[in-house]
This record gives C-alpha cells, sequence and structure tokens, in this order.
C-alpha cells in the first residue's frame, strides 16, 4: 500500500488538496451558507455547465472506463463494476444510517420564500439521504482507480480535477451541503485505493489472459 501511495503521489496530492480547501472552508462557514452563496449568485451558463458536469458520477463514467480500461489490462476493467457496486452499497448504507436532510429538505422555508433559488426545471432531492454524496464519493472512487491502474504517472493527477468538479457540482446545484462532498470524495478515494490494492495484488497464476490488454495498439 505504501508503495501505491509513493508512486501515485501527484495524484494522491492533488486530491488532498482539494478536501483540504473544503475543509478550511467547512470550518469557517455555518451550515447552508455555502448554498444561500451560490443560490445568490445564479449564472445561467455556470449553472448548465455544472448540470451536466454533475453526471461524470454517474454510470456513464463506468461504461467509459471499461473501455479505456480494455487497452490496460483486461483484469482492470473487470473489476470496474467492483468498484460501482461498492460505492454503490456503502453510499447507500451510509446515508441510511445518518439520514441527514438534503438541501432543499433543511432549508424548505427559505426555498418556498424564493430566498435559496434553484436551478429551474432541474429535479431537486428531498429527503434524508444527503450525508454523504454518492457522486463525489463515485467519482472519486473511479477517478483514484484509474489513475492507479496507468504505469504512467506523468499525467494522472489530472484525473483528481474531474473528481473535484463532480463534487463541487453537487453544492452548487442545490443537491448537497459542503460536509456530504468532503466525506465522499474521501471514502471515494479510500475505496478506489483498497480496490485497486485488493485487484492489483489477486493472483491465480503467471500469464494469465486478464491480465493482458483486450485491445493492443499498434502490435500484432
Amino acid at each position: 500500500m505504501r508503495e501505491i501511495l509513493k508512486e501515485n503521489w501527484a495524484f494522491y496530492t492533488t486530491s488532498f488538496v482539494f478536501l483540504l480547501g473544503g475543509l478550511v472552508v467547512l470550518f469557517n462557514i455555518q451550515k447552508g451558507d455555502e448554498i444561500l452563496y451560490f443560490a445568490a449568485e445564479r449564472n445561467e451558463d455556470l449553472d448548465f455547465a455544472f448540470v451536466y458536469i454533475t453526471k461524470i458520477g454517474e454510470a456513464y463514467i463506468y461504461i467509459v472506463s471499461i473501455l479505456v480500461l480494455l487497452f490496460v489490462s483486461v483484469r482492470y476493467a473487470m473489476a470496474v463494476p467492483l468498484v460501482a457496486l461498492s460505492t454503490l452499497f456503502i453510499s447507500l448504507g451510509l446515508k441510511a444510517f445518518f439520514a441527514m436532510p438534503r438541501p432543499v429538505t433543511y432549508m424548505y422555508k427559505m426555498v418556498d420564500s424564493g430566498e435559496v433559488q434553484l436551478i429551474p426545471d432541474l429535479y431537486m432531492n428531498i429527503g434524508y439521504n444527503s450525508f454523504p454524496s454518492g457522486h463525489s464519493m463515485s467519482a472519486f472512487a473511479i477517478f483514484t482507480f484509474l489513475a492507479l491502474c496507468f504505469s504512467n504517472k506523468r499525467w494522472t493527477a489530472w484525473l483528481a480535477i474531474p473528481a473535484a468538479l463532480v463534487a463541487f457540482s453537487r453544492v452548487v446545484i442545490t443537491q448537497h451541503f459542503l460536509m456530504d462532498i468532503l466525506a465522499g470524495s474521501l471514502l471515494g478515494l479510500v475505496i478506489g485505493t483498497i480496490l485497486y490494492y485488493l485487484v492489483m495484488n489477486f493472483r491465480s497464476g503467471e500469464g494469465k489472459w486478464y491480465d493482458e490488454p483486450y485491445f493492443k495498439l499498434g502490435r500484432e
């Protein structure tokens, strides 16, 4: 595990900069201040962008990841559904355990009065399943897994950026509080790392077909 952290220091450093920055903000605001800020600063173009950025944390990214990893190793590609299912069940379990209100539920009086401006025509999640953010967990889990699977580590730090943007989008579009996305992001980072470690260390003999790329670019 120490070797994984050492080899991928750039990705982890980038991820922790995002988490640390979020924690600094979290400890200097009251719960809901982040929601009020973005509600007061609504921008049609920015809202439109983040509505689509948030979708990166959904099922599409797992399909894309399988296709990409087929160029790296069938073993890694086959593990992607495990990342998806682990994230899903852990997210659902923690949401049920903590049962914390969504921003719209928590601030319903402000929403009804118009003090909290929502994005028009966007479906808003309500109820008591806000903590932790499943999209944030999903994005960090799969992007961490991808970053660790690639042998070229010079550019994998960039993979932390779309994961962070997905997490950030959940606050911008009023689906989660800041603490929700930070917890989800950290858990996703841990899930992606642990699953990569387990998959990498799974051995059932040398030279198995699933250790080779399915698509071999430039090779016969």
